[in-house]
């Protein structure tokens, strides 16, 4: 690129109102040459102290080839905020910008302006509100933003922040309702012993061949076998494949925003891939096993051992994974931080992994690499079940926690955790929340 160009570039980006990023040299070059066939075809708008609100590439252009009359509109009376906001409006969707970028404008905008309501910000910008309230929730986590118990709507009347616990019963009422689950919980057990204890009583055999052991055992034990865990062998267990659930990275997409490029070394079928993919994602593949899992482009995973292996360079990409839960779960942790040290990670982890102080990994983890952030899922996900498992379904009994470490200006993984209680069902696409007949699926499988 010739240092007139160059030049014409360098003005473009030092607009007042220069919000966006400059266009690369690609889409810089496509612009001049589109304006030396066709001039000027979107007028150039101006406040009214002939300050460019939009049209900082098509002047710099302009000016570059000797153009000096272009089309020009003048908008008056527009506050600061209004100004930028405006800015940022009509750049948003004719800009071909990546996921990062369409964050980055988003938190602008947030920051510009956080009493405006999600929906208001969305309307502005021409996005869905749910990607609104998750850039809110990351700003609100890291204090850049205030927690406002109220926000102005599009239509300029100020409304409370939706309450997202839908019902809560009384505390003098919890230890009634707790019992009444458990009641509901056990009647189809509760049946069966009341069934086997009336067959005993008049001599006939029970209607199913079951022995009384496996009838009245506690409902506790039932619970363990159909983890698929507790119970199993080391041998049953295997390679301990649990596929991480949508729920999860609906959450984890909403709340934080990575590199156009991640690895996910612990690839398993692809369950967390297929996910980064969904949301413009580039994948890098990669498992101890061959599960012949690939990416969208067809590259098939590489087969490696995780805490042998060496980044092509440091930092070349973020890693997003759920990782082995056995005893080399720490060790992988730590390897991942010296050996890659990724821009971000995010590892959806128990949430125990938190506390404990005998493993030198661990302590080296949260004490001198702590994460930067803790998503601690106050309602369990849905139950990740070992790979191949064909028993009984049960829910889930693991707390679990998206733990995101992200590296700092200085190099470092920073000295403090902000850890934030969530709820996954906020992040879900409401169609993923309906049955069949379109009722609300809400957690335990009521309606």
């Amino acid at each position: 690129m010739t240092g007139l160009v160059l030049d014409a570039r360098q003005q473009a980006a030092n607009g007042i109102y220069q919000i966006l990023d400059p266009l690369t040299d690609d889409e810089f070059l496509s612009l001049k040459a589109d304006i030396e066939r066709n001039g000027v075809l979107v007028p150039v708008e101006y406040d009214e102290h002939g300050h460019i609100l939009d049209g900082h590439h098509r002047v710099a252009i302009c000016k570059m080839l000797g153009i000096t009359e272009w089309p020009r509109f003048v908008r008056k009376g527009l506050s600061e905020e209004e100004k930028r906001s405006f800015a940022r409006s009509i750049n948003f969707n004719r800009r071909h910008l990546s996921t990062a970028q369409k964050q980055k404008v988003i938190e602008a905008q947030l920051k510009d302006d956080p009493s405006a309501s999600n929906r208001a910000i969305a309307a502005k910008l021409g996005v869905d509100h749910k990607t609104v309230a998750g850039a809110r929730t990351r700003l609100e986590v890291t204090g850049e933003i205030p927690q406002l118990q109220r926000t102005l709507g599009a239509d300029g009347k100020e409304r409370r922040k939706p309450i997202q616990t839908m019902f809560m019963p009384e505390r003098v009422n919890l230890p009634e309702m707790k019992l009444v689950l458990k009641a509901v919980e056990s009647r189809e057990h509760i049946e069966k012993v009341a069934s086997y204890l009336g067959a005993l009583k008049s001599n006939e055999p029970p209607a199913e061949a079951v022995s009384a052991p496996a009838i009245i055992q506690p409902q506790r034990e039932n619970l363990r076998a159909a983890v698929g865990t507790a119970s199993a062998t080391k041998e049953e267990r295997g390679a301990n494949l649990y596929e991480t659930p949508p729920e999860a990275m609906f959450a984890l997409m909403a709340l934080e925003v990575f590199s156009a490029t991640i690895l996910e070394p612990a690839c398993g079928r692809g369950a967390i891939a297929r996910m980064l993919e969904q949301f413009n994602y580039e994948v890098v593949l990669a498992d101890l096993l061959d599960y012949g899992t690939a990416d969208k482009h067809g590259r098939r995973q590489a087969v490696q051992d995780f805490m042998t292996s060496q980044p092509p360079e440091i930092g070349s990409y973020d890693i997003v994974t759920n990782p082995p839960y056995g005893s080399s779960m720490n060790a992988f942790i730590a390897h991942a931080l010296r050996a890659y040290r990724p821009r971000k990670m995010a590892l959806l982890l128990n949430w125990n992994a938190y506390s404990g102080f005998a493993d030198e990994d661990r302590n080296f983890v949260l004490d001198a690499c702590p994460p930067a952030r803790i998503y601690q899922f106050k309602r369990r996900l849905p139950m990740m079940h070992r790979d191949g498992w064909d028993g009984n379904i049960a829910s889930s009994r693991m707390n679990t926690a998206w733990f995101v470490w992200e590296m700092q200006e200085d190099g470092t993984y920073g000295y403090q955790t902000i850890v934030r209680r969530v709820d996954w069902q906020d992040y879900m696409p409401v169609e993923k929340l309906l049955t069949n007949d379109g009722a609300l699926l809400l957690e335990g499988g009521a309606e």
